[in-house]
Order: structure tokens, then sequence, then C-alpha cells
């Protein structure tokens, strides 16, 4: 146009201008706006000049100049009151994205500012939403927290009991209890939630507080909060109990353990002695079954013992397991049976933690495929995270045990990676997905990483020792240690000594070819990993000052490197990417990263 002569209208810039920020040339595109926009105020043809000034606020704050985005915008609505929320929108996600308090504190204003903006439900509801996301994505609490109590103030949430409303106001308090990191903030937002939301919400969000306390360990909280709840007229139920018991088993004192035994075996007698109700409720049915009823007239609620369910059996019977009380588990097992209560997740994973403490590592398995593979109609369990962890660990027991490896039913490592990567692809993407992956990884940072290790090293399988540790990144977010490649470095140096007589073994440990074998395959990996850091142009000062998810990039890519590197040692580089790309097939993810090497590339 300008070559032929032909002025562009300012509606053209706009376009013109969008189009280059979004194809990432923002510097040009800010300095085309600010050139045009003082255009138009010297021109004084100001008919297009709120679209210009809506369209430099949304620039700038997309490029995270929340400052210079917030200064447009005040000009903006002060010509134009009526002009679209959108764009203080924004200016406010600008700020929250900010690393810096301040801007935060600035979020919150124009957050009050923008509530006062709203023309019709439709846009208040998706407003406050994105507001409640901002604050959440900033890590404020405190703020998300005053969001949340004004849609449900202002009639925008927590309104009807539908399934949706309902499943809306439980994923708010989920992202709400992520962001508490001690008991304190799982408190604030426990008591924010109980004086906000209606009666029917108070049962889900003691539960929730409960939860947040026993996670903590910290059993007389819990002990506190049942007491609030007979204080309130509200009777603590069987999830509430059971919690409280869980606090107690977890301190791992005596006296506390008798306490918790004690309570739970009362459960298990009001039990028997009620009618009791097994429909399974979901969250929605649990909340909308307040409705109807009336708060506990007792404020001593909290000496009634509810009656037990599955959860109390499965806590009762990991206690007794975890003390070779065998007799107590098998008494609870029959009474499950004889009342018809089916069993969950908790009380097959005490079952499967009892065969595997025991030995019977086919018995474990075959537990886990009757529970979680029934029938068409019939009721199975879903498995969680230690239900996963317990498979692994009895793996690597049976793998590692010769008698045991001889006359195996359990899958292969490969086959159980890919059983726990498709349980994973089920839940990943539910807001409460934490609650299944709990106990996944064990309360030490890499448990799970280095019992997968040790399995693939027991089957001598480094291409899917190599697929394993990227599968593990990239599904799970767990990183590699220097355990886990510790792990790599003695499968590569292992012999495999099966069928040769303790004679022969105990010389060959004692003749120091092991040693001088494992400090060879260390020194190979040290080479590679010191070339990677040369060739990246990082010294090792800055190479352990790195972020730990930096470093485990560096150290995934360096052991597929040493693995490759091993296994060309053995087969056309072809023939080792034909393996790599078979151990992605079977784990079931074919198109998983696997390194910035292959094995064509690889010394």
């Amino acid at each position: 146009m300008l070559s032929m002569g032909i002025t562009p209208t300012t509606r053209q810039k706009i376009s013109y201008m969008q189009c280059m920020f979004l194809v990432g040339k923002e510097e040009e595109a800010l300095e085309e706006w600010e050139a045009c926009y003082e255009s138009v105020n010297l021109s004084g043809n100001r008919a297009n000049e709120p679209m210009l000034m809506a369209t430099g606020a949304k620039m700038y704050a997309f490029a995270g100049n929340g400052d210079r985005a917030r200064q447009i915008a005040r000009e903006l609505y002060t010509d134009h009151p009526l002009w679209d929320t959108g764009v203080m929108m924004a200016v406010f996600r600008a700020y929250t994205r900010s690393s810096e308090g301040e801007h935060h504190e600035t979020a919150f204003r124009i957050y009050r500012k923008i509530k006062t903006m709203f023309k019709t439900k439709e846009s208040a509801k998706t407003g406050y939403n994105s507001c409640f996301i901002g604050f959440i994505e900033a890590r404020q609490l405190g703020f998300a927290k005053s969001v949340l109590a004004d849609m449900v103030k202002d009639g925008h949430l927590a309104q009807s009991y539908s399934d949706e409303d309902i499943s809306e106001v439980l994923q708010k308090l989920h992202l709400l209890y992520r962001l508490a990191g001690d008991a304190v903030k799982s408190t604030s937002i426990a008591l924010r939630a109980i004086t906000v939301l209606p009666p029917a919400y108070h049962s889900r969000v003691f539960a929730d507080w409960l939860k947040a306390i026993v996670v903590r360990r910290i059993p007389q909280a819990a002990a506190q909060i049942l007491e609030v709840m007979g204080r309130r007229r509200h009777g603590p139920e069987t999830i509430h109990f059971n919690l409280f018991l869980r606090a107690l088993f977890e301190t791992r004192e005596r006296e506390m353990e008798l306490k918790a035994e004690n309570i739970g075996w009362q459960m298990v007698d009001a039990l028997r002695r009620s009618q009791p109700n097994r429909q399974r409720f979901s969250d929605a049915r649990d909340i909308r079954k307040f409705l109807n009823s009336s708060p506990s007239q007792s404020a001593n609620s909290f000496q009634k013992v509810p009656p037990a369910n599955a959860v109390t059996f499965a806590l009762l019977m990991q206690y007794h397991g975890d003390r070779d009380g065998l007799e107590h588990v098998d008494y609870l097992s029959r009474q499950l049976k004889q009342m018809d209560i089916a069993p969950n997740e908790e009380i097959m994973n005490t079952w499967m933690n009892i065969q595997c403490r025991q030995g019977n590592y086919n018995e474990v398995w075959r537990i886990y495929k009757s529970l979680t593979n029934v029938a068409e109609g019939e009721r199975g369990v879903f498995p969680n995270g230690a239900s996963f962890r317990c498979l692994w660990r009895t793996l690597r027991l049976a793998l590692g045990d010769d008698d045991a490896r001889e006359n195996s039913t359990l899958p292969s490592p490969r086959e159980l990676l890919a059983e726990n990567i498709k349980w994973w692809d089920l839940v990943r993407r539910r807001f409460d997905s934490n609650r299944f992956r709990s106990g996944l990884d064990g309360p030490e940072h890499g448990a799970l990483n280095s019992l997968v290790m040790h399995c693939f090293s027991y089957t001598t399988d480094l291409p899917g020792s190599l697929v394993a540790i990227f599968a593990m990144r990239d599904c799970f977010g767990l990183m590699p240690s220097n355990k886990s490649a510790n792990i790599l470095h003695q499968q590569v140096a292992w012999v495999d000594l099966h069928g040769q007589t303790q004679s022969f073994k105990a010389q060959y440990s004692k003749s120091g070819v092991p040693k001088q074998k494992m400090l060879q395959i260390i020194h190979i990996y040290n080479i590679l990993i010191e070339g990677r850091l040369k060739r990246k142009n990082i010294t090792a000062e800055q190479y352990a000052d790195m972020q730990a998810e930096k470093k485990a990039d560096i150290m995934l890519d360096t052991l597929a490197e040493f693995i490759r590197a091993i296994l060309k040692r053995q087969q056309p580089p072809e023939v080792v990417e034909e393996m790599i790309d078979q151990a992605k097939q079977e784990i079931g993810l074919p198109q998983l990263y696997t390194g910035d090497m292959d094995a064509f590339a690889v010394s």
C-alpha cells in the first residue's frame, strides 16, 4: 500500500501491528504503536483512538510491561468508561504474572475495579474465574480466597447443588489447598470456606482440612478439628474419624497407635450393630444429602463413634499387618465379606503389601489383577499411586530372588511401566490428580526412579532403562538422581553369574574385577558429561549452581548418550535405534524424546 502511495487507515495499522506482535516482533510492534498513537494525537482524528489504545494496552500487557499497559488502560477508561473489560483483564494478568509482590498488590486493586465493571452475569462469572486463576498462578493465597468469597457473596458460586456447580466449588477449594504450604494456611482456607460456603459443604471442608493436617502429621490439631465440629453442632462422620485415625497411626508413637486402634475397633463394632447404607456416593451426592438433614443437636457428638467403612478396615489391617498380626487381618477380611463391603484401593494395597512382605510375589499381582480387571457390570478397584509403588517394589524383590524369578507370573518391567503410564493417562488431567498420585514416589524423593531402574537392571534391559528414565520425567515429572545413574552404571558393569556355584561367585567378588570394571564405567560417564558441558560452554561451577530441572536435563541427555555408546559397542547404530524404538512401543510412548544424540552421533 505504501509503495503505491496509499496511506493505511488507523484500523489497518492496528491489524498490521497485531500481526507483527503475534509473529514475535514485539519490540517492532510496540514502537509502531507508539508512533501511530502520537500521530493520531497530533492529527486530532480520534475516531479509532479507543481501539488503538485497547490494542496498545493489550500488547504491552502480553509483553509483560504492566505499568505502561495500565497507564494506557487508565486513559482508555477515563474517556470511554463502558469499554470492554477485556483490556483491564489483560492488564490484570500482566501484573499477576510478575514475580514482584508490589505488582500483585496492584493486581488486587485492579481486581476490585474490574468487578464493578461487569455488565452481565456471564461476563461477571468469566471475569471472577480469570481473576481467581490469576491469583492462584501468582501464588497469592489471600487474594485468591477473597475472590472465592466474592464469587459466593455475589451469587456466582455455590448457588445450586447441581453436579457441575458442586464440582466447580470443589475444584476451587482444591486449588487453594495446593497453595497452602503449612498447617496455618490450610486452617485459614478451611475457616474462610466454612464462613462463606453453605452448610451442606461444611462436612467436605472439614474433611479437606483434616487431610491437610494429617499430611503434616499433627494429631493434636486433628483432634481439635473434631472438637470444633462438635461445638458447631456438626457431628464428625466416618470420613473425619478415619482421617483422625490416620493421623494417630502415622505418629508411630505407641500411645497414639493404641488410641487409634481402640477407636477403630469401636467403629467396626458400631458398623456391626447398625444397618449401614453401603451405597457409594459421588462428591455431589455426599454434599446434597445434607440439604434435608438437621445438624447434630449434641455438643458432645465427638464422643459418638460413627460406623466403620472400607477405609477404616484398611487402616486397621495395615496397622496389624505391619506388626505381623495376621490373625487380625484375616478376621477383618472375613468381616468385610460377611458385611458385603466392597474393598477399595487402600484395602487392596494393604493385602498386596502383606503378601509382598511374606514373599508371595505372584499373589500380589493376582490380587491387583483380580480387583482392577473385573467383568462388565461388576464393581472393581481403581488403583492409586501407592498401588503401583507396591507393584514396583514387589517386582524388584522378585527379580532379585533367584527362586522367585524362575517361577514368576509378574509382568516384565516394560509391561509394568506401560500399565503405570496407562493408569496415569486416566487421571493426570483431573483437578484432583494429586490425590491419586499420592504414595507413588514414597516419602523420599526419587524412590520410584530407583525402584524402576533396579527392575530394568535385573533384566539387563539397557534400551528399556533408557526409555524408562525419560518416561519417568515426561509422565511423572520425576528427575533422575545420582542414585539412578549409579544403578545404570552397575547394570552396565554387571556380569551374570546365574547358575554359578557359591564358591565361584565368592572368588569373583574378591578378585577386584567388579570394582575395576565399575571404575571404568564411571570414568566413561564422567568423560561424556565433561564433553557435554564443554560443548555447551558450561563450567563445573556453573553446573553445580544450576537449577535442579536444568541439571536433570543435562543428566538425562548424558545418560542417553552413555547408554547408546555402550549399546553401540555391541550392535550397529541402526540396530540400537531399532531396539530403543521397540522399547518405546512396548512401554506405550512411541513419540517419547530420548536424548539429543542418536546412536549414529555418539562416539
